[in-house]
């Protein structure tokens, strides 16, 4: 357990200093690797897929054993007009690849684009399918957002999809981005911010966690995180999804965040304590599905 260096004059130091952070995010990556291995729910994980921002058009470019049901936005269609033939591209918490897929074209062969993850199992996944399907352009690396394997200035653009909001260093992540991008280079990212703090119950809840509202933070502390990291040209939209679609399920393997919509008839679920907590709560009055663009 340790805690960022950071002034405790601004809004960050001062929430940094109330929270122990646990750098090892056991339940998190185990979650997602249990994810990997899970048979997919195409239909469920389409109408996640649908309600956060991509086409049909889109949906149809993607394996369709790289859409898992996770995400909460497209950060892809907003990197578009940043992405050329021979760009580089790096994917944080890239999964299976669902988002390099998309990429692939638009940097074309003489481009890279790029995925990190925790999570050996999506790792694996995502190689296979680029074998099956054939893709020349993309790589994974197993690593973490904090400390990653890539010289400074590597990339023009960043993205990543609801994923940072599970990083436990929030700071250190954005540090390491600043670092790995080319000056001018652009940070795109889906990602689930608050609109106020959360009930204990939710906050301490596993479920809440991988479900990527239980450590989400305010969206005054990302902006304030972003800018002690470098970063310029800040945007934060709020794109009024219904994070609610993520507990509509009928089954705990449909979508890959655990989200039940009938606990009675949800089978072989690990989590249903964790879930009746969540099930108290509208968390859109908590959280909101945003796109953030920031510059180097």
């Amino acid at each position: 357990v340790y805690k960022r260096q950071v002034s405790t004059q601004s809004t960050w130091g001062k929430q940094i200093q109330m929270e122990e952070i646990n750098p090892g995010s056991k339940d998190v990556i185990q979650h997602y690797s249990s994810v990997a291995n899970a048979e997919v729910n195409t239909e469920f994980s389409k109408k996640i897929a649908s309600s956060f921002g991509y086409s049909e058009e889109e949906l149809a470019q993607i394996p369709p054993e790289a859409n898992m049901g996770l995400g909460c936005g497209n950060s892809v269609s907003y990197a578009r007009p940043y992405l050329k033939k021979g760009s580089k591209l790096l994917d944080l918490g890239c999964g299976a690849g669902m988002d390099l897929y998309l990429a692939s074209p638009l940097v074309g062969d003489e481009g890279k684009a790029c995925g990190v993850d925790l999570s050996k199992d999506m790792i694996e996944k995502g190689k296979k399918i680029c074998e099956k399907y054939g893709y020349k352009n993309v790589e994974f690396h197993y690593s973490s957002i904090e400390k990653m394997p890539f010289d400074d200035g590597t990339f023009d653009v960043v993205i990543s999809n609801c994923v940072l909001n599970l990083v436990p260093d929030k700071i250190a992540a954005f540090e390491e981005i600043y670092r790995i991008l080319k000056p001018g280079g652009n940070f795109i990212v889906s990602d689930i911010l608050l609109k106020k703090d959360l009930p204990n119950d939710l906050s301490q809840n596993v479920t809440s966690v991988v479900s990527c509202i239980g450590k989400a933070i305010r969206e005054d502390l990302y902006r304030e995180g972003l800018e002690i990291a470098g970063f310029s040209q800040i945007e934060i939209v709020d794109e009024k999804r219904d994070l609610m679609t993520y507990f509509q399920g009928s089954d705990c393997n449909d979508g890959g965040f655990c989200g039940v919509k009938n606990l009675e008839t949800a089978g072989n679920c690990n989590f249903k304590e964790e879930l009746k907590v969540i099930q108290k709560y509208n968390v859109n009055d908590y959280g909101m599905a945003c796109m953030i663009k920031a510059t180097k």
